[in-house]
């Protein structure tokens, strides 16, 4: 028996990594995309949506919500219509707004607080006049040991500190520094000064305060008034963007077959339920194909290279140079994978282009057990892997897809419908027995 060597085994080994590597760059790109391509899709799915909603209800009024009631079977409207509930904000709002004009803090606004001529605003700069000149005394007088000076009485027969304590050198240098700001007068002179300025400072600040605090709550009173009719000017479009989202909401979740009947006598709203609708198993079915094909794969590949580099490295070290790999072994662990790989992206990119491509929502019919999977596919991709699918199918022992006659045309896009139903049935029995891409 001929055995293989260690050369032969790195040769190999190089070789089946590059074939790998090659597989993972191609799971990147399948990434990158996947990306694109469902960013397209949930924009498309969300302008399906938006048309729905606009067509059930076109406008806030009572005739266009019973339409949609009618249309929908959304009862809950019945009880409570959006109309009635916008009114009730509406009436609110304005009962809010007309509270406000009638404050005299809001009423009189420009009279109170007119940059110019406001009583307010000139009453502040009035006071803010009277009080600046006694504010730059204190700014004057301000010092870390002017407090001390005023308690211990300095400059007075009060003063109490013996000439012998070194307090009485800081405070003789701290009054000296004070009394440079005040030429001509004597510390209690000053003393005086200061106690003035902060009794005439604590009142005119206090009033000041009063008039700040009244310009403040006019203000506020300005504010809560715009946004009151900003809000008031809005309802009836918020409340009108909330019944669509509601009722697009209640139509996608509800049973097809009745909202089919519910529908079939406005046909043009019909269809765009059906593209809303399939729209959303679309962008459903294109990640599932991409999680089972492309992201299962990923790690499968990842864990293939490492152990080739392993295998690499153990039999770099010149202890394992003369080993010998029997040929049996050898072949299976080397064989060729390149067919493999290719039809397994050739699978992954007709599933996942047949439904991207797929845009004929208005031959659909709602009133059949309805698989979107097969409606899209043509029932010729097996989808098992995805959990509607094997749901539906565990539902339905006895179902089985039969495509309508006029829709024969879309295996237009392969080699005619025997070529696409051949490469189904192959696809089929391929998930049947399990295949998969090995990356051991």
């Amino acid at each position: 028996m001929s055995y293989y060597t260690v050369p032969q085994f790195m040769q190999a080994a190089q070789a089946q990594r590059a074939q790998l590597q090659g597989m993972l760059q191609q799971v990147q790109q399948a990434r990158a995309a996947h990306q694109q391509s469902i960013a397209q899709v949930q924009q498309q799915y969300a302008q399906a949506a938006n048309d729905l909603a606009a067509a059930l209800v076109p406008d806030l009024t009572p005739e266009a919500i019973e339409r949609a009631v009618t249309l929908t079977g959304y009862v809950p409207w019945r009880q409570a219509s959006p109309v009635a509930a916008a009114r009730a904000e509406y009436d609110d709002l304005t009962r809010r707004i007309a509270a406000i004009d009638a404050d005299p803090r809001y009423r009189d606004r420009e009279l109170l607080r007119h940059p110019h001529t406001g009583s307010l605003t000139r009453a502040r700069t009035e006071l803010l006049d009277l009080k600046k000149p006694w504010d730059d005394v204190l700014a004057r007088a301000e010092h870390p040991r002017l407090q001390r000076l005023l308690d211990a009485g300095y400059g007075t027969p009060q003063y109490g500190v013996g000439w012998w304590r070194v307090s009485y050198y800081q405070d003789w240098s701290a009054a000296d520094e004070i009394l440079a700001r005040f030429p001509g007068k004597s510390f209690p002179d000053v003393a005086a000064e200061v106690a003035r300025a902060r009794e005439t400072v604590a009142t005119l600040g206090g009033e000041l305060a009063r008039t700040d605090a009244e310009i403040a709550a006019g203000e506020a009173l300005e504010r809560d008034h715009a946004a009151l009719v900003a809000q008031r000017d809005q309802v009836g479009a918020r409340h009108l963007t909330e019944a669509r989202r509601r009722v697009v909401e209640h139509a996608l979740g509800s049973d097809p077959q009745v909202l089919g009947a519910l529908m079939a006598r406005e046909p043009d709203t019909l269809n765009l339920y059906k593209r809303a609708l399939g729209g959303a198993h679309k962008v459903g079915y294109l990640d599932a194909v991409y999680q089972e094909h492309v992201t299962k794969l990923e790690p499968q590949l990842i864990a293939g290279i490492a152990r080739i580099d392993r295998d690499i490295v153990k039999y770099s070290r010149p202890k394992n140079a003369g080993a010998r790999f029997e040929p049996g072994w050898f072949q299976q662990r080397f064989r060729d994978r390149s067919q493999s790989y290719q039809k397994h992206w050739a699978r992954y990119g007709r599933t996942y282009q047949t439904i991207y491509v797929y845009d004929r929502y208005d031959r659909v019919d709602l009133l059949t057990d309805l698989l979107w999977w097969d409606v899209m596919t043509g029932g010729r991709y097996p989808g098992l892997y995805v959990p509607e699918v094997s749901g539906f199918y565990a539902g339905h022992p006895g179902y089985e897809y039969v495509a309508p006659e006029r829709d024969v045309d879309l295996d237009a896009d392969l080699s005619g419908h025997a070529a696409a139903a051949d490469l189904g049935a192959r696809d089929a029995a391929d998930d049947a027995g399990g295949a998969n891409v090995d990356a051991s």
